[in-house]
C-alpha cells in the first residue's frame, strides 16, 4: 500500500478511487485506507475511529465526519 499526502479534502470519488487503487491517503491529519474489504479511517490522534463499505457513500460518511470535526466523538 502507498502513502499519498493530499493538501486539499478530495471528494467522495476521489477518496474511493485512490483507496482502490490500494492508496493508504492523508489529509487534513486523518489517514484513511482499505483492509480486508473494509474503508477503515484513523483520526488525528492515530486512533482507529471508523469502518464503512468501499462505496463512495462510505467515503462521504467519512469526510462528512472530517468536515464536522467529529474526531473528538465516539463513533
Amino acid at each position: 500500500m502507498s502513502r499519498i499526502s493530499l493538501d486539499i479534502r478530495p471528494t467522495p470519488g476521489e477518496l474511493l478511487a485512490l483507496v482502490q487503487a490500494g492508496h493508504q491517503v492523508d489529509f487534513e491529519q486523518w489517514s484513511v485506507g482499505e483492509m480486508s474489504g473494509w474503508i477503515w479511517a484513523s483520526n488525528p490522534y492515530g486512533r482507529d475511529c471508523c469502518c464503512v463499505d468501499v462505496t463512495a457513500a462510505g467515503c462521504e460518511s467519512i469526510l462528512r465526519a472530517v468536515a464536522d470535526d467529529t474526531h473528538e466523538c465516539e463513533w
